[in-house]
């Protein structure tokens, strides 16, 4: 079986609606039954899309 990427469109999505992240696991382990979801990475990308969205930078 060959890896493939999550669509990061789906976390954005659910991120920019005020989804948590721990929803936004359940919600990608259910679409993507065949494939492990990385809680990890989806806490890093709902962090780097919510920095974005407050408009701060370091």
């Amino acid at each position: 079986m060959r890896y493939r990427k999550l669509d990061p469109d789906d976390i954005k999505l659910l991120v920019t609606c005020g989804v948590r992240a721990g929803a936004i696991i359940e919600v990608l382990q259910k679409k993507y039954l065949d494939k492990y979801v990385h809680a990890r990475i989806v806490y890093n990308i709902d962090q780097v899309i919510q920095h974005k969205n407050s408009g701060t930078s370091e």
